[in-house]
């Protein structure tokens, strides 16, 4: 028996099949097509049914090159049980704080327009009072936000301290850029 007689292994086209198909160019669109028909007529035939670890994940195991060779076995623990390098997960607090400050602010702002239009429909007697309350109260917020800010900052601080890889640092905020900006973005509140 030759070796072209043999009977191929699972999943794999004989030579005589291979053959079967009209010789044509391999040069761009023509290669893909060709190569595109033969693993569909091959899925229509079945030689892809049955093989091993089919429907299953592939598995690429690759080392992580930020990790130092003797910390490979402690993070490939971690990484088993869920968990992720320090620095990994502090930059998932980190952006999620950011995420969190800008809805707060957010959320401020639509706070504060519906605090001014209920002042303005309310009862005119107490309308003096209730506009120095509400600035009071949108200044304590400024300051209380700011230093959440700040906070924001020394985590960013001590996540570019420990974090391996230099496009992933962050920038610190400009803490009182960002409340200036956000005040005047605000519905102003009548001075009285």
């Amino acid at each position: 028996m030759s070796k072209r007689d043999e009977k191929p292994r699972q999943g794999f086209i004989t030579e005589k099949e291979f053959g079967e198909v009209a010789p044509r160019p391999m040069a761009g669109r023509g290669a893909e097509a060709l190569v595109e028909r033969l693993i569909q007529d091959g899925m229509a035939e079945g030689k892809f049914s049955n093989l091993a670890n089919e429907g299953q994940p592939l598995k690429l195991e690759e080392d992580n090159p930020y990790v130092e060779d003797d910390m490979k076995l402690a993070f490939k623990v971690l990484e088993n049980a869920g968990f992720a390098p320090p620095w990994i997960e502090m930059d998932k607090e980190v952006e999620a704080a950011l995420g969190r400050a800008t809805r707060e602010r957010e959320e401020h702002r639509r706070w504060l327009k519906r605090r001014l239009n209920d002042i303005a429909l309310g009862p005119t007697h107490h309308f003096m009072r209730d506009l120095r309350q509400l600035a009071a109260t949108h200044q304590r917020w400024l300051k209380t936000h700011s230093q959440r800010l700040r906070e924001l900052n020394q985590k960013i601080h001590n996540f570019n301290h420990i974090c391996p890889v230099t496009e992933k640092l962050k920038i610190p905020l400009s803490v009182d850029k960002i409340i200036e900006e956000f005040d005047k973005s605000c519905p102003a509140i009548p001075q009285v």
